[in-house]
């Protein structure tokens, strides 16, 4: 343990918390002896205002003058003016922390607030609570926040406290529902593009997940997503995918929790957008998708072009592309979702042909009538004319109806003519009416298909509300003030809710609290709406007037009049038409250009008249009667939203609301933990009331528990208490622990206390758990040890007493009493074991008795009762029994069988002579009371004696042959020659003699006669020098075998004395002819059997073998080196002794042929080439008849089949680190298996699969239905896995893979598909044991599967799986041999297979950008072996000379390239596993000139040829040996 005492422990939770050993001291922060250099020195620390971290930590340094001087943890001094200067104090310490709920921190204060908002989004936890308010960043990049995984912890999440997320918030709201029997709400709030659209899919999201439904109208729910963003969604400054309309998403439950349908409210669409977009901004997003749809008839039907720039609509901001939406990819979706809703055919053409009206509509334009400049005309006929053939109304009606207008006045029709300014608005007009009307026929029959199952039922409801954010632009209009207005309404259901709930809940308990001031905004609501006087009551009343004397500028007239003692409402001095309004978001100027037209929102009668006479009932459906719109009958648009809004208000107050307010961090769209403006995110923060909820929990009491709770919490602290008066027990309690209780408050029902007190009360409660714990794991181990031995110890005692008892009854009922015991005790297994030798004991007893009495004197029992008492014996052996009876039967069993053997001995020993059985069976008969009287024992004795004698003739004749040692009188030289004297001669003849006169009748006995006598008769034939005789006999000796003593000295010496003489003979004979014919190899071998031989006279042979030697090498380095000295030389000893070889002169011609050919060789030996340049190379070998081991080994090689030859390609890949080529020969390798093999490779054999019934036990119900839907497509979760799958774990986690699966292909709908791939690809890498699963997942939704966009999207999940990581080697086959069978157009990813079977998996699953890039590639046709070659060694090129990012870590890249293993074998320098190639020939350079290269002159032989044999050895040829040839 250290000095200072100081130890880190965890709460349950996982929260750590520090506890000194020697003070006694516990708390929660992190004390300095633990932390390192933290860069807070000693002093007074604060929080200084800065202009880019809103906040700076500072240490006060002094103030004078007015003037208070700060320096900052840089080291810069800042000077600011005391007047301004708010000392807001840090504790260095409170930065260490990082919670996940703000009323945990003890300094709750702006700047702390916003750093730990900051901190979680640098470690990208982009949720952070408030109470029960949710605070979501805008992460501006995708997150791992919203998988199958994640969506599973959180449901079953318990009593675990996990991290702050959206998902909590739906599970509280559904969990309230059913709790309260109250209607929940969600309102999502926050500044365009601080993320409201993407929380508020994902709580849908998570509802759908687990509520789920019987008619799987959750899916339809999500399914709609598509449709309202792809119609109401566009682009903004601030945010690609902005929602320009608020929408109310109200999903109903049953009486059984499930869905049962959703109702959609949308909120004053953007219509303004459809005709004008601000730079850099787009229109709604369906526009861009139709255009890029893949269906060119679709396209040509409606007679547009797919250049988005070609309409005036869509090209005025100059932005028609945006990085990550892909238009085409969610035109195919929205189409999708449109069928899985039960839109028809017709619908959606009709649905686009009005889209495309719109846009063809824009680009109708006008010029002055040339009668007329007040008047004007179309420009473009041909544009009108297409545009009244989509609407289907009369061309020339629709063009009277834009260019002039019909006016009533006092009953009479006034036509005025419209200049092209107003021409323009008329046409505008138009295509803003029929976009909106289109969009709320939408919003309206997607409703039809989410309401279907809803009927009469009873049902709760869950609404989320996603509207649009708080404005401020640089111009502000009527669209702004709407929009505004609504934040306003709901900033002051916020604050009803937060602020004056929270004051309640103290009044109703009945506790003193400090009254907080909070931003109400309720001036401002009337500012806006109160009659009479409110702006938008004042818009309203100046329609009213006569069309000639109303305006906009009369509007602000009277707006300034009545508004101008209200600090809320200013006229801008520099801004003419302009009025400004202090909102609680900020202060926000509106330009009123316009304002009465907009509010207005009134089509003229003349297009209305042309709409309502089309030929096309889809427009009368969505335009409806518009008869009450004409005239000017129409309620305006400020009207229509406050009735609206107020109906939303009324729908949100009869719920239970819970908040989540979203926060936009920078305005560049960049990542929030890259780039955390932290002044713009404080002014969010602000005004949306946030810092007032924090303030209020800081100064009230946020942590509350009811009297009964908080004690039971607590009671660990003070265990001597009890009782049921709660209140009291409470107040006794907190007498009792050490610690300052002031923030702790007795209400009437419960304890309300603050952060600083419930931090102290479970630092001392984690202390007391923890110890508590200890003893009662102590206390309850030590009772089921103690519990577990009294058990066992009284069956011990129970089973010894049986044993002793030796009754079988008591110990098979001890026996079972022992069941449940732990282990098997030895009394146990010493009962068990006694009761079978009990049984035995007794079974056995009779059988002894009977046959004892029965065999005791037997000397031949018979068979059968010979055979039962055996098997007696056995049984008895067998049970270990030990008694007086048992032994004397296993006695009596011995001596019967030992007087058995012993009289078969006795028989046998004298038939077959063998001394040894005859005198141990003698030696027993005493013993065995054999009566020794019998024939057969007195023959037995007469026997021993006359083997006895045999012996001593049988040691003559042996130690006669010197077997046993070399006899007096014989010598054997190293040649062989044998020397004997007289006397050894006599002693063999005579002992052989004497033993054919005994009679030998042993079997030693007769080998000895028969060696002797050959013996004999091979010292006859040496002596007379008959060679002939010696090596017949010798031949009858050998073939005699084990018959003779082989081992007799002399035989040996007799057959190497003849073998040396031919040996001689046949050598000499062999030179000669050598020489002749000038043989070096046979000269050299006859040259070392001589020597061996030791002939004498070989010199000169040897001296020409030399020379013969010394040509051919000179011959053969020249023929290899191609040397022209070297040739002239070899001929030169050639001609000196008559060599007759000419082999230089071919060499000379041949010499720069086979220099080429020698490096052609070298190389593609190394490389081994395609068979067409190896048989070209192997032909012009040929031709030269260069014949060496490179040609040789070429000629193999071209000679092998295809796939022995393809595997030689692949190892000289290998050898050379050619990865490109080995990946080629490998898919070369496997085509050629499974052309000969594929057939068994079918993916449904796979061993490892379950069967059907294994796969549908997983589940109670529906098993039919499960087995039939096993191996093919279905849009249902699977129960379990597919294969077998030994690791628990993964067996769990393949659901979850295929839930992922089904979100990726669109059966179940996810706002982050490219973030379930990431999750599947991760288990893959982190499970092996689940990779052939995810494999087969994929095969098995291909099949029957009836969406072609599905199965695109399965192969795309294949091909960044096989990028990831390969299946086993049992699978493998299998899924390349699907691939194959699937097409050629699927060759890159048996291709990618092989790559990644070589390069081995990932260790790091791809992020979701890469796998979105990866599966948008663009495979052509599979190219030919060399461009494939070259394909791959140039991606291999380009990662290994890849600029590197300093910044990156690039070894977590999930496709980084790892260097491929060295390739083992050859030398350095050289071709692996391959010896250099020699170097040039040549001679020596050593050794005189002439004669044999360096050796001296041979000497002359010596006069007579070889010298005479010596005395009786082989003699050589006669006459000796002549010189060779040369001498």
């Amino acid at each position: 343990m250290s000095d200072h005492g100081w130890t880190e422990h965890f709460t349950p939770e996982g929260e750590p918390y520090y506890h000194n050993t020697q003070t006694n001291q516990t708390q929660w922060e992190k004390p300095p002896e633990l932390m390192g250099d933290s860069g807070f020195d000693a002093g007074d620390w604060c929080w200084m205002p800065d202009d880019v971290e809103a906040f700076v930590p500072a240490k006060l340094i002094g103030k004078y003058n007015g003037k208070v001087e700060l320096q900052t943890q840089d080291g810069m001094t800042h000077y600011l003016s005391e007047k301004d200067y708010e000392h807001i104090e840090l504790n260095p310490v409170s930065l260490q922390k990082n919670v996940p709920d703000l009323v945990l921190l003890d300094d709750m204060n702006i700047p702390l607030i916003l750093h730990q908002i900051k901190e979680r989004c640098e470690q990208e936890k982009i949720y952070t609570n408030v109470g029960t308010i949710l605070i979501s960043v805008n992460p501006y990049k995708r997150l791992p926040l919203y998988t199958q995984d994640v969506m599973d912890d959180y449901a079953h999440r318990g009593d675990r406290e996990l991290p702050p997320h959206p998902f909590i918030i739906g599970d509280e709201c559904y969990k309230d529902l059913w709790d309260t029997n109250q209607n929940q709400s969600i309102l999502v709030s926050g500044e365009s593009g601080a993320g409201k659209t993407e929380c508020t899919k994902v709580i849908l999201q998570y509802l759908a997940e687990i509520a789920g439904s019987s008619s799987g109208v959750e899916q339809r729910i999500l399914k709609a997503n598509p449709i309202l963003e792809a119609f109401g969604n566009a682009k903004t400054i601030r945010n690609n995918n902005s929602s320009r309309f608020g929408k109310w998403v109200e999903i109903h439950f049953d009486e059984g929790g499930s869905i049962c349908g959703c109702r959609n409210l949308n909120y004053l669409l953007e219509k303004s957008r459809v005709v004008y977009q601000a730079p850099n901004e787009r229109n709604y997003h369906i526009f861009y998708q139709l255009l890029k749809c893949e269906d060119p008839e679709l396209l040509n039907n409606f007679g547009l072009d797919p250049n988005c720039s070609s309409y005036y609509y869509l090209d005025q901001s100059g932005t028609t592309d945006v990085s990550g939406i892909d238009d085409k990819q969610e035109f195919e979706e929205v189409v999708s979702s449109m069928e899985d809703l039960g839109f028809s055919h017709e619908e959606k053409l009709e649905i686009l042909r009005v889209v495309a009206a719109v846009l063809v509509l824009g680009n109708i334009k006008f010029k002055p009538d040339p009668t007329n400049d007040e008047k004007s005309i179309v420009d473009n006929p041909e544009i009108l004319s297409h545009v009244a053939d989509l609407l289907s109304v009369d061309a020339n009606a629709l063009a009277e109806a834009l260019i002039v207008r019909s006016m009533t006045i006092r009953g009479e029709v006034t036509v005025c003519p419209l200049n092209v300014s107003a021409a323009e608005e008329s046409r505008d007009s138009l295509a803003k009416y029929l976009y909106n009307t289109l969009f709320e026929w939408l919003v309206n029959r997607v409703n039809v298909a989410l309401e279907e199952d809803i009927g009469n039922k009873k049902t709760m409801v869950i609404g989320v509300l996603d509207i649009f954010g708080f404005e401020i632009f640089e111009k502000n209009s009527f669209e702004q003030l709407c929009i505004n207005f609504t934040n306003e309404k709901l900033q002051q259901k916020f604050n009803q809710t937060t602020f004056k709930e929270e004051e309640a809940v103290y009044n109703r308990e009945g506790i003193t609290y400090d009254h907080v001031d909070f931003i109400d905004n309720q001036v401002v609501l009337d500012l806006i709406e109160q009659k009479p006087n409110g702006l938008m009551v004042l818009l309203d009343e100046e329609l009213k007037m006569p069309a000639l004397s109303r305006s906009d500028d009369n509007f602000l007239m009277k707006a300034c009049q009545r508004h101008a003692d209200n600090e809320r409402f200013k006229k801008p001095v520099k801004i003419a038409d302009a009025l400004s309004i202090e909102h609680y978001a900020g202060h926000v100027t509106y330009d009123v250009n316009g304002f009465l037209d907009k509010n207005k929102d009134q089509m003229y009668d003349d297009l209305i008249k042309v709409i309502t006479g089309t030929r096309n009932d889809f427009i009368l459906s969505i335009v409806g009667d518009l008869s009450s719109q004409m005239g000017g009958k129409k309620a305006s648009l400020g009207s229509q939203f406050r009735q609206q809004l107020n109906a939303l208000m009324n729908m949100i107050n009869s719920t239970n609301p819970h908040y989540i307010r979203c926060v936009k961090p920078n305005s560049n769209k960049r990542p929030a933990a890259e780039d955390f403006d932290a002044p713009m995110s404080c002014r969010q923060l602000r005004y949306a009331g946030v810092f007032e909820a924090v303030n209020i929990r800081r100064i009230g009491y946020p942590f509350r528990l009811t009297h009964e709770k908080f004690f039971k919490r607590y009671r660990c602290l003070t265990p001597q208490l009890s009782g049921t008066n709660y209140r009291q027990l409470c107040e006794q309690m907190l007498n009792q622990i050490d610690g300052n209780w002031s923030d702790i408050q007795f209400g009437k029902t419960m304890m309300l206390y603050r952060a600083t007190a419930q931090r102290q009360l479970d630092l001392q409660r984690n202390l007391a758990v923890r110890s508590l714990l200890i003893k009662a794991q102590a206390l309850y181990r030590r009772h089921r040890a103690r519990y577990r031995y009294n058990e066992m110890n009284a069956g011990r005692i129970r089973l010894r007493e049986a044993i002793n008892s030796r009754s079988i009854p008591n110990l098979q009922k001890e026996i079972a009493s022992c069941v449940d015991h732990t282990f098997e005790t030895a009394e146990l297994l010493e009962a068990r074991h006694m009761i079978k030798y009990l049984e035995e004991e007794i079974r056995l007893k009779s059988i002894f008795e009977g046959l004892i009495n029965k065999l005791e004197n037997s000397m031949e029992p018979p068979k059968m009762d010979l055979a039962n008492l055996e098997q007696a014996v056995a049984d008895a052996d067998s049970v270990g029994l030990d008694n007086p009876l048992a032994n004397t039967a296993r006695d009596l069993l011995t001596t019967i069988h030992e007087r058995i053997e012993t009289k078969i001995n006795l028989e046998e020993g004298v038939a077959t002579h063998n001394l040894e059985m005859l005198e141990e069976a003698i030696s027993k008969l005493g013993r065995l009371g054999i009566d020794q009287s019998s024939p057969s024992v007195s023959n037995a004795k007469r026997e021993v004696e006359r083997l006895h004698t045999e012996n001593e003739h049988i040691t003559n004749i042996v130690n006669a042959m010197s077997i046993n040692g070399m006899f007096n009188g014989v010598t054997i030289d190293r040649r062989g020659e044998v020397s004997l004297s007289d006397q050894a001669r006599t002693a063999l003849n005579n002992s052989t003699n004497n033993g054919k006169s005994f009679g030998l009748l042993t079997e030693r006995g007769i080998i000895a006669l028969t060696s002797g006598d050959f013996l004999i008769k091979i010292r006859n034939a040496i002596q007379s020098d008959d060679w002939d005789t010696v090596e017949s006999i010798n031949s009858q000796v050998v073939s005699a075998g084990e018959d003779v003593f082989q081992e007799a000295p002399e035989f040996q010496a007799a057959r190497d004395q003849v073998s040396l003489r031919k040996d001689i003979a046949e050598t000499s004979e062999k030179l000669q002819l050598a020489a002749q014919q000038f043989d070096s190899a046979q000269l050299d071998i006859q040259l070392q059997t001589a020597r061996t031989l030791e002939m004498e006279g070989i010199e000169p042979y040897q001296q020409l073998l030399d020379n013969i030697r010394a040509i051919n090498a000179a011959c053969s380095q020249a023929l290899q080196a191609v040397d022209l000295n070297l040739l002239n030389n070899a001929c030169t000893m050639a001609e000196q002794i008559g060599y007759p070889h000419q082999d230089y002169v071919d060499t000379r011609t041949l010499r720069d042929i086979v220099h080429g050919l020698t490096q052609e060789l070298t190389e593609q030996l190394q490389v081994v080439p395609e068979r067409v340049q190896i048989e070209d190379l192997c032909n012009r070998c040929q031709q030269v008849n260069l014949n060496t081991t490179q040609t040789q080994e070429l000629n193999e090689i071209v000679n092998l089949g295809e796939e022995e030859l393809t595997k030689t390609q692949m190892k000289a890949a290998l050898t050379l680190g050619d990865h490109a080529r080995v990946i080629l020969k490998t898919v070369q390798l496997k085509e050629l298996f499974f052309a000969s093999f594929g057939g068994n490779f079918r993916w449904e054999r796979f061993r490892g699969f379950k069967t059907p019934d294994e796969y549908a036990k997983a589940k109670m119900f529906g098993k039919d239905k499960l087995k039939q839907s096993f191996l093919v497509w279905t849009k249902d979760p699977i129960p379990t896995s597919l294969t077998h799958i030994e690791d628990k774990m993964a067996q769990k986690e393949a659901p979850k893979v295929f839930k992922e699966l089904l979100g990726w292909c669109g059966e179940k709908s996810n706002a982050y598909p490219a973030a379930l791939v990431n999750s599947i690809l991760t288990k893959g890498i982190t499970h092996p044991e689940l990779r052939n699963e995810i494999f087969c997942q994929i095969i098995k939704q291909m099949k029957n599967n009836p969406s072609e966009d599905s199965k695109n999207k399965l192969w795309q999940l294949m091909y960044v799986a096989v990028k990831c990581f390969v299946p086993t080697e049992e699978f493998e086959n299998y899924l390349e041999m699907y691939i194959k069978n699937a097409g050629d157009k699927y060759w890159y990813l048996i291709q990618t297979l092989h790559e990644t079977s070589f390069r081995g998996p990932l260790t790091v699953a791809p992020s979701a950008d890469e796998i979105r890039n990866e599966v948008a590639k663009v495979h052509g046709p599979k190219p030919n072996d060399e461009d494939l070659i070259t394909q791959l060694q140039n991606a291999q090129t380009s990662v290994s000379n890849a600029p590197v990012n300093e910044n990156v870590d690039h070894s977590q890249s999930a496709y980084a390239t790892p260097a491929p293993a060295p390739i083992p074998g050859g030398p350095p320098g050289g071709p692996p596993g391959r010896a250099p190639a020699p170097a040039p020939g040549g001679l020596p350079p050593s050794g005189p000139p002439g004669g044999a290269p360096g050796r001296a002159p041979a000497p002359a032989p010596a006069p007579g040829g070889l010298p005479p044999p010596p005395s009786r050895s082989p003699a050589p040829a006669p006459g000796g040996l002549p010189p060779p040839p040369g001498y």
